[in-house]
């Protein structure tokens, strides 16, 4: 009974989160499952009072189901391919069993075919945890869950295999079914807050991320660029780090001519090209209008020029389509370098911005680094 009432307090939590997160998929399968294992729970306990047969047919089919939809539910939030058939497979697995002459005669047979399925959907379940490189502590807890269980309904696998003379009912009344209820009501309390806590981590974890992004292009916002760049300098990397900010020339221009959409485009084909020129471990940002920065650790002023200057040389080589005719644009480029000196967000953004002003006033169209590097540049040719 505790099973039963946990399960239909479950099923309305879940249906709840998903009323108010319907976008969550897998929390309309942990509502079906919740639901329909209540109501085979329900035939259980009034076995004692129904024909074996319709608790054998109904009531093992519709458990094997509820932990097929679990399984399904486990698959949608890993956003793998979950089709309703798949969730009822352990049920047709056990419907083709049972279409075997005498089969349902024989309660050692059915109840140990019931608890493999049921194993078999509880492995597969834990392999779709393990399947996912990077877990929250919530999928670490539905994960040990699933193997308590797990490890309970084997045991039962094994009673019905190795012991079949004890075995004369639909559902044994013996010291296993009550140690079995008590991991059933452990799992079912725990595995039920763990996948409602997974949904609110995700969906926390979405709200930060976009936060922390720009809507039209998808790169980091301003807000995260000084985040991330206000830990780089509080960690003063060896090898030094540069900042890059890029701004699209005469972008007022195509925005007039060719129409705000065009400007978008343009927008997102010039952050796609900053992203693919860039390091793994670099960052790059759209912290204003048509304006982009990028985040460079452990890197000489030489190399930050040289990646840089193919950057700019990609965006002026790129044709960019319009209703009314192709076009080209160009960037300008300022770079500021942690060798020029220590500093805080602020002065580095100025000396970096100071850099770009000058490659605006020197023509557009080129990348201008910090001082030192013109002054080496000038030392070498001497």
């Amino acid at each position: 009974m505790a099973n039963i009432l946990i399960l239909g307090v479950m099923a309305a939590a879940f249906g709840a989160a998903w009323y108010s997160q319907q976008r969550e998929r897998f929390l309309m399968s942990w509502l079906i499952a919740n639901s329909v294992m209540a109501a085979s729970l329900v035939v259980f306990a009034l076995s004692p009072d129904l024909p074996d047969p319709i608790v054998y047919i109904f009531a093992n089919g519709v458990l094997l189901a509820s932990f097929g939809y679990r399984w399904r539910g486990i698959r949608q939030f890993y956003d793998r391919p979950a089709p309703h058939w798949l969730a009822l497979m352990p049920f047709a697995a056990y419907l083709v069993v049972s279409a075997v002459p005498m089969y349902l005669e024989q309660s050692a047979i059915v109840y140990g075919t019931v608890n493999v399925l049921l194993t078999a959907v509880t492995f597969a379940a834990i392999y779709e945890i393990l399947r996912q490189p990077r877990r929250s502590l919530s999928q670490y807890g539905l994960l040990v869950a699933y193997l308590i269980l797990s490890v309970s309904f084997a045991v039962r696998a094994g009673q019905g295999i190795f012991d079949a003379q004890a075995i004369t009912s639909a559902l044994p009344q013996d010291a296993i079914l009550y140690a079995h209820l008590i991991v059933a009501t452990i799992h079912t309390s725990a595995s039920g807050a763990f996948a409602l806590s997974m949904a609110f981590e995700r969906n926390a974890e979405q709200l930060r991320n976009a936060a922390l992004s720009d809507e039209l292009t998808g790169l980091a916002n301003r807000r995260a660029f000084d985040e991330r760049l206000r830990a780089l300098i509080d960690a003063a990397p060896s090898g030094g780090f540069a900042v890059v900010l890029f701004d699209i020339d005469h972008f007022k221009t195509v925005n007039d001519r060719y129409g705000h959409s065009t400007g978008d485009l343009a927008l997102k084909r010039c952050a796609a090209l900053c992203a693919a020129h860039l390091r793994a471990g670099d960052t790059v940002a759209r912290i204003g209008g048509e304006e982009f920065a990028a985040i460079l650790p452990h890197i000489t002023p030489f190399e930050a020029h040289a990646l840089a200057e193919r950057i700019r040389s990609a965006v002026a080589g790129t044709r960019m389509s319009s209703p009314l005719s192709p076009f080209s644009i160009t960037i300008s480029a300022g770079i500021y370098h942690s060798s020029e000196g220590p500093g805080d967000l602020d002065s580095v953004m100025r000396a970096a911005d100071s850099c770009l002003y000058r490659a605006k006033r020197n023509g557009r169209n080129r990348v201008e680094p910090f001082a030192g590097l013109i002054a080496g540049r000038s030392a070498a040719a001497v």
